[in-house]
This record gives C-alpha cells, sequence and structure tokens, in this order.
C-alpha cells in the first residue's frame, strides 16, 4: 500500500496520517486472507481483534498499544458478529459501541494505522462508523475511507490459484475449475491445497 510511504505528505498537508477500509462480502470469500496478504507483503504489524471478548477498558488498553507500534494494521474481523447497528449482540456483550468510536476516531487522534474492519452482514454496520453509499461512496471517511466489496472468485481468479498449487498439471488445473462452481474463495483454494497434496505423497510413496 502506498499509503504506508505517505506519512510526510499527510504531515505537510495537515491531515492525521491513518486510513480505513471496510471489506465486505459472503463468509469465505477471501477478506482476512486478503488483509494477511498485505500485512504480510508491507511488513507491518498486525493486530487482529476479538471484539466479543473484551470489554471497554480491555479494549482501550489493547488499541493503545497497537498505535503505539504504528505504522501497523489492526483489524476487527467479522464486526457483524459482535454488532448490531450500535447493539453489541455477542453473548459477553462488554464493549460498547461509544467506545469503539472513540478509539477509532475520538478527541486523541490516532495515527500511522490503517484500520481494516471485515464483515459478512452490511446491513448489520452503522453509519456512524462507515458504510458504503449507493456510489460505494463510505459514509464516515476518517473512520472507514473506502469500501471494498469481496465477491465469489471469478474463472481467472480460480485459475491462478489452482496454477499455484499445480504448477505444470493443467488438464487438474482445468477439472477443478470444472467442479467448482459456487465455491469460495477458501473453499477452493482447499480443494486446490489437498489435490496437490494427494500427488505430492502419491509421487514421494
Amino acid at each position: 500500500l502506498r499509503w504506508f510511504k505517505s506519512k510526510e505528505w499527510y504531515e505537510d498537508k495537515g491531515l492525521l496520517f491513518r486510513r480505513g477500509a471496510l471489506l465486505h462480502g459472503p463468509v469465505g470469500s477471501g477478506k482476512t486472507a486478503a488483509i494477511r496478504k498485505v500485512a504480510q507483503e508491507i511488513d507491518v504489524p498486525l493486530f487482529l481483534f476479538e471484539l466479543n471478548t473484551m470489554a471497554d477498558h480491555e479494549f482501550i488498553e489493547y488499541w493503545d498499544n497497537a498505535v503505539s507500534y504504528g505504522p501497523c494494521m489492526i483489524v476487527f474481523e467479522d464486526i457483524d458478529c459482535s454488532f448490531n447497528k450500535r447493539v453489541n449482540i455477542s453473548k459477553a456483550g462488554k464493549l460498547s459501541f461509544e467506545c469503539l468510536l472513540n478509539c477509532v476516531s475520538g478527541v486523541v487522534p490516532a495515527e500511522g494505522i490503517y484500520l481494516c474492519i471485515t464483515t459478512n452482514r452490511l446491513d448489520y454496520l452503522d453509519e456512524a462508523l462507515g458504510v458504503p453509499n449507493e456510489r460505494g461512496i463510505s459514509t464516515r471517511p476518517g473512520r472507514l475511507d473506502t469500501c471494498f466489496e469481496i465477491g465469489h472468485i471469478d474463472e481467472a481468479q480460480k485459475r491462478v490459484i489452482a496454477s499455484h498449487f499445480l504448477d505444470g498439471r493443467e488438464e487438474d488445473v482445468e477439472k477443478l475449475i470444472e467442479e467448482s462452481n459456487g465455491c469460495t474463495a477458501a473453499q477452493f483454494s482447499d480443494i486446490c491445497s489437498q489435490k496437490a497434496l494427494e500427488l505430492h505423497w502419491r509421487k514421494n510413496k
């Protein structure tokens, strides 16, 4: 991400050096995998928040600790499992939506973070946090600046994944693609890795 190399530009323009992204789409579409890949490629710390397990004071403590490592990536995964709009729907139900918002963009600015929030239920998100409008633009820039819809993978994307696992075995690649209608990215990746492992063990008997 070019953002991580833009600190001086942000400071020169008088902007907070922070960014937020919403990734939404069906279960298994690869939202978390995409975030993990980005963090690995740019080599920054990645902090995953287990919102269901946190009370307000725990969230604040963990947030402050993560921010101290900036630049870094912070992830709220499957926020729809914790909140429906502003109501905490988790079994523990200790974290308040107000506490979350105050940390994300409260009086004390948090800089040097790239916040990523994933959800399988876009209708559960509150507009105060940021949801895509009819043009796909976030309702709350400064909290979640960009919104990405991660849908089911197409044939070209399947071919990339299958070729990675089954390099040089075009017949197997085409067969897996043909038989994978309705698969999510996670399911298709697992099918390919299992096939590759099967071939590996068969070769090394």
